[in-house]
C-alpha cells in the first residue's frame, strides 16, 4: 500500500501491515520501507561517495580539502532520504491511525 499523492517523491513510504486479532480487539502491526529501487540506488550512490570520502581521507596528503566534496555528497545523501522519507511516514502513520479509529 501507499499514499496516493499528487506530487513526485520516490521516498515515499511503502506499507506493509498486518492485523493480528487478540482477546481484547486486535493488534495492527505495520512495517514502512523504501521502494527496493530507490534503496539499491542510494546504496551504491552513498557506497561510493563514502569509498570517496575515505580514500581522499586516507590519501597521504597534508590537506583534507580534496575530501571535502565527497563527504558533502555523502551527507547530501543522507539528508535527501531522511528529508524525503521520515515527513512522509509521519503522514501515512497518522492516516492509517485515523482510518483505524474511525472504522475506515
Amino acid at each position: 500500500m501507499r499514499r496516493d499523492i499528487r506530487y513526485r517523491n520516490s521516498f515515499l513510504p511503502r506499507v506493509r501491515g498486518s492485523v493480528v486479532p487478540n482477546p481484547v480487539g486486535a493488534n495492527v502491526k505495520v512495517t514502512m520501507y523504501l521502494r527496493p529501487l530507490v534503496a539499491a540506488v542510494m546504496l551504491l550512490w552513498l557506497g561510493a561517495v563514502g569509498l570517496g570520502t575515505l580514500a581522499a581521507v586516507t590519501n597521504e596528503r597534508e590537506s583534507m580539502v580534496p575530501a571535502l566534496l565527497p563527504a558533502g555528497m555523502f551527507s547530501f545523501g543522507i539528508a535527501l532520504v531522511v528529508v524525503g522519507f521520515y515527513p512522509e511516514v509521519y503522514k501515512a502513520r497518522r492516516l492509517l491511525e485515523q482510518g483505524i479509529r474511525n472504522g475506515v
